[in-house]
């Protein structure tokens, strides 16, 4: 990136090339198409271009391209802000498929994943998507790295719960 910023151009393929696929991954994830996934990956890369200038080298460069990403998405879903599944709605869900009889899920990963509230389902995201450090985590969300622990941990143990009340393997 320091490349980048002293206007050595061939830096930005090599940054395109090596970070492309996650972001995309990141975006195909979240977003309704790979196609409106492939529109914010490209638009990732052009406010890269335009905010090289502000990019300090002593941080990771890493979470601030990801910090990118999830602002660009962050303010796009506040646009399109979809509907709020309660937690009983949840519930409901899980007692469907345990009445189904079918050895085939009901409830799939991504629909749990949809009801989480955004600020759990981002730190799942972060952790095991996009295999970020609970430093990157915490600084991101604006939290300690021992809080942003503990938060995910949380998470991860009412997932847990959840699935096993419902018989799920792990």
């Amino acid at each position: 990136m320091s490349l980048y910023q002293q206007a050595e151009y061939g830096a930005f393929e090599e940054l395109y090339s090596r970070h492309s696929s996650r972001v995309y991954g990141y975006f195909k994830n979240r977003l309704s198409s790979p196609g409106e996934a492939e529109d914010f990956l490209q638009h990732t890369f052009l406010k890269l271009h335009q905010a090289r200038a502000s990019y300090n080298g002593m941080l990771p460069f890493l979470p601030w391209l990801f910090s990118i990403a999830r602002n660009l998405l962050i303010d796009h879903l506040r646009k399109h802000r979809p509907t709020v599944i309660e937690a009983d709605k949840l519930i409901a869900l899980a007692e469907k498929a345990s009445l189904s009889g079918s050895p085939e899920p009901v409830v799939s990963w991504d629909e749990v994943m949809k009801l989480l509230p955004d600020d759990q389902r981002q730190m799942i995201q972060q952790r095991f998507e996009e295999g970020l450090s609970f430093e990157d985590i915490a600084r991101l969300s604006g939290v300690s790295e021992v809080s942003a622990r503990k938060r995910l941990s949380r998470t991860v143990q009412g997932l847990r719960k959840f699935f096993r009340s419902k018989g799920a393997r792990q």
